[in-house]
């Protein structure tokens, strides 16, 4: 017996200075001992336990079915090593225990039980923490269609997510190897790939990132982006490689739409550069032909204006012989005018005055109007093509002038009167003075006068 109490005594002892709660109760699951921190984690006072406290009333109601339960298979001698339950505290506080209890036996039947409590808070917090990181890593990697794997390089064991397991169409527990994932790289990469993958091992390149094609289990064409880091031991061996593999597909297909789109736009570009090229050239050609057709114009222009310069001398000289000319010509038709007026005028008035015969003096008189038309500019003026006065309308014209009547005319050219009339009309209609009430006289000598002046220059 005294034993027996040293043993309860040590194990009080040993119990007081555990950082977690023991206990121990009888077969009805009331305490027969609880040490200071199971006072202390549920809030009892060492009387609360001297009155009676029970296990089941530590642990929330929903639990006590299941603690009732297992504690009674304990007790029957089945193993019940530890169970979990949410224990409540005397304030009514709670927090995750997990029980980690065994019966104790007296004379071969069961005595009570004997146990430990551990405070599972902090592992809750972390697993509750790991789950919410699990998640948004399945989500993340979800959404990126991205997978992790690890490769054991000494074995060649691969361990391949699910996200990228499914990424290439194959269930779980279909590619573990190495050899099983590159029989999936097409055959365009796969000497790429596995280059990379060994300068990476070896050190001769900083990362591992590769680009390539594979074909998943349907055979169908998937771009994906490896990306990997490699675990070195002491000697700088690689023994084990862990990365990622992201499912580029759509950013490849998007990216060799672009490459073509540039390749098509260069090449509009070249051909558009090509175009402007012969353009500029047959502009240069062009302003080449334009600079020559103005050096050549100006060339030209310098020859009209010297060209010109001697023509308006020509002209000063010529305008100066025809004034010459026309003076000297004046001064012939005033000698002829001047020999008829006394050479040839007075015999024919003689011949007209002393004549007997009206047809001599009509000849007569005629004949003197034709000596005065030879050199008169006036009846030149009438005989033009914009009067064409005929030679009869002439006579009639030159004697109206000098104030010969129709009766006088008539009588002097020996023909009716209603001849002149006739005449007289005609000579008016083309003078322009048809309808009009001007004098044929007057202005046949308002003709006069300006022709006279003209001749006169």
């Amino acid at each position: 017996m005294a034993k027996a109490t040293k043993n309860e005594r040590q194990f009080s002892e040993l119990a007081e200075l555990l950082p977690e709660t023991v206990y121990e109760m009888d077969t009805s699951g009331n305490f027969r001992y609880v040490n200071a921190k199971g006072l202390e984690q549920f809030g009892y006072s060492r009387a609360d336990f001297d009155a009676g406290a029970n296990a089941l009333d530590m642990i929330i109601p929903s639990d006590r079915e299941r603690a009732f339960a297992n504690l009674s298979r304990a007790l029957a001698g089945e193993r019940v090593y530890h169970s979990e339950y949410t224990c409540l505290r005397k304030d009514g506080s709670t927090f995750p225990g997990l029980f980690y209890s065994a019966v104790t036996y007296r004379d071969g039947q069961a005595a009570g039980i004997l146990g430990i409590i551990v405070d599972n808070s902090h592992q809750k917090v972390l697993e509750t923490t790991l789950r919410d990181r699990e998640a948004r890593y399945r989500i993340a990697t979800e959404a990126g269609q991205t997978g992790v794997w690890d490769h054991d390089l000494r074995t060649g064991k691969m361990v391949i997510d699910t996200n990228l397991v499914n990424l290439l169409g194959f269930d779980e527990g279909e590619i573990t190897h190495w050899d099983a994932l590159t029989a999936l790289f097409h055959p365009d990469d796969v000497t790429r790939i596995m280059e990379d993958s060994r300068a990476y091992v070896k050190g001769q390149i900083p990362r591992f990132e590769i680009q390539g094609r594979v074909l998943d289990k349907h055979d169908q064409v998937r771009w994906i982006l490896i990306r990997g880091k490699a675990t070195r031991d002491a000697t700088g061996w690689v023994r084990r490689m862990i990365g990622s593999a992201t499912d580029i597909t759509r950013l490849r297909r998007v990216e060799m739409a672009l490459e073509k789109a540039n390749d098509d736009l260069e090449t509009r570009v070249n051909a558009r550069t090509r175009e402007l090229s012969d353009a500029n050239r047959a502009l240069r050609a062009v302003v080449r032909e334009k600079v020559k057709a103005t050096r050549l114009l100006k060339q030209h222009q310098a020859e009209l204006e010297l060209k010109t310069a001697k023509l308006e001398d020509l002209n000063t000289a010529l305008r100066f012989l025809l004034k010459k000319l026309e003076r000297e010509k004046t001064a012939v038709e005033e000698k002829m005018m001047a020999d008829l007026r006394d050479l040839a005028h007075p015999y024919l008035k003689k011949l007209v005055n002393k004549s007997r015969g009206r047809e001599i003096r009509a000849l007569a008189t005629i004949l003197d109007n034709h000596l005065n038309a030879i050199v008169s500019p006036f009846c030149r003026y009438l005989t033009s093509p914009a009067i064409n006065l005929t030679p009869a309308e002439l006579n009639i014209a030159h004697m109206v002038k000098s104030g010969s009547s129709t009766r006088q005319i008539a009588e002097a050219l020996n023909v009716s009167y209603k001849t002149v009339e006739t005449h007289r009309v005609n000579i008016r209609k083309k003078l322009g003075l048809t309808r009009k009430g001007a004098n044929l006289r007057t202005c046949l000598m308002a003709m006069e006068k300006p022709l006279l002046r003209i001749g006169g220059l």
